[in-house]
């Protein structure tokens, strides 16, 4: 599946934001701002045959069997190219041409280490790939997993993936329930007819039934590693968020939250913002305790605080408070397990919109004054006292960005219309 894609977002007096990727097409793209969950993508460095560094030693060859990068010894060819890899940034690549058709692919005999192959251990095995012209696609690229038995007879199995012009993450998941007698092979077969592929970042990924997307030359990353702002100047750290089984940022409800990020919010009122976020409640999580739920707030203390919240069952609403004054725009009717595209503008001095998915909600036009407090900026918390963050936020939120503009209805939908496909809004 290739990603959804919409018109692009206004870029214009965008202070701050962040994209994880989630709603795009599940792991199937790596995305340059988002680089995966931390400390997960570790991979064993003997397999030099199937990783990016090995790629580094493929050359160009046809009837070399030897090393075995190729299951026939006369049918195929490989040459190592660098192009623009899944995030957009330039890395070696293996194109490969299947003259004939058939079960054949690029292969690592041995591969698979038999400590990885042991009974109820878990494995993935996934590689990077792509058509390597549109006559291509459509054609079978399959990653397949084989080892000898414990006890007798061979595991030989995968999954097909059919290759598009973009970058997909293919991968065979497996539960091993009898251990093998020694390595396994990784194969990335193809299928009938003549085929060629781009191939890059294989992996072979223990203990997790899940692909993962992970950094150029093997190297696990750190929590500051993962999550990169719009605007490539900050690495946001992730060290206190829980991940979901493909590896997405998922707040918890109990102490998740993204904070320490610096520099933005308005010094004083007069100045305009907007905020934004996409955000979804799961179907059994909390939608708000009694408190005010937020989503994404700048705060430091009680007063000064702005942000976008969440309350009761079912209201989205948007709060600024100056030292004795609070403002609030509120909508009714919304339901979990659904994403949900919110805008909130702020004219400066007064004048505060709520949109919710690309429509105008409602306003409030109660002046303030005084100094807001942007100590910090919180994403799935509610705001600080004495460094503790309370009203924890519970779901995803895979977008938040900060304008220090007060966006048009025309540039909120020009946003709205980028991701609503994308979300299924």
């Amino acid at each position: 599946m290739g990603i959804v894609r919409g018109t692009n977002i206004v870029r214009d007096s965008l202070v701050f934001g962040y994209d994880t990727g989630y709603g795009v097409a599940d792991k199937t793209r790596s995305l340059r701002f988002y680089k995966g969950e931390p400390a997960t993508n570790a991979q064993d460095s003997d397999i030099s045959a199937m990783t990016q560094t090995g790629f580094n030693n493929w050359g160009a060859y046809d009837g070399n069997n030897t090393p075995h990068h190729t299951y026939s010894s006369t049918t195929q060819t490989k040459t190592l190219v660098n192009i623009p890899g899944p995030d957009g940034e330039l890395t070696n690549a293996m194109l490969y041409h299947n003259v004939s058709g058939g079960s054949f692919g690029p292969t690592n005999w041995s591969g698979v280490p038999q400590a990885n192959l042991a009974n109820g251990k878990k494995i993935t095995l996934q590689a990077w790939v792509k058509a390597a012209d549109s006559s291509f696609v459509g054609k079978s690229v399959r990653p397949h997993l084989y080892y000898n038995k414990v006890g007798g007879g061979a595991y030989s199995a995968s999954t097909n993936h059919s290759l598009t012009m973009e970058w997909q993450l293919v991968k065979h998941c497996y539960t091993v329930p009898e251990g093998s007698t020694g390595n396994g092979t990784f194969y990335l077969f193809t299928g009938s007819g003549e085929t060629k592929m781009y191939v890059t970042q294989t992996a072979i990924i223990a203990d997790k039934l899940d692909s993962v997307v992970w950094l150029k030359g093997g190297t696990t990353r750190s929590d500051t590693a993962s999550l990169i702002d719009l605007k490539r100047t900050n690495n946001i750290t992730l060290a206190n968020v829980s991940f979901n089984s493909t590896g997405q940022p998922d707040f918890d409800g109990t102490d998740d939250r993204l904070d320490n990020i610096t520099g933005v919010g308005i010094s004083n009122y007069s100045a305009p913002f907007s905020m934004e976020c996409v955000f979804k409640v799961p179907t059994d999580g909390t939608w708000a305790n009694s408190m005010k739920s937020n989503v994404f707030s700048i705060a430091g203390s009680y007063a000064g605080q702005y942000g976008i919240y969440k309350k009761g069952t079912d209201t989205i609403g948007f709060q600024i408070r100056d030292s004795s004054t609070g403002g609030y725009c509120e909508n009714t009717g919304h339901s979990k397990n659904v994403y949900h595209h919110v805008v909130v503008t702020f004219g400066g001095g007064s004048g505060m919109s709520l949109y919710i998915n690309g429509e105008f909600k409602t306003s409030n036009s109660t002046s303030f004054t005084g100094t807001p407090d942007n100590t910090n900026l919180y994403i799935g918390g509610q705001r600080a006292f004495g460094g503790n963050v309370g009203s924890w936020y519970e779901g995803e939120i895979p977008v938040a960005k900060y304008y220090n503009k007060q966006l048009t209805a025309v540039e909120i939908k020009q946003n709205f219309d980028a991701y609503k496909n994308r979300f299924n809004i």
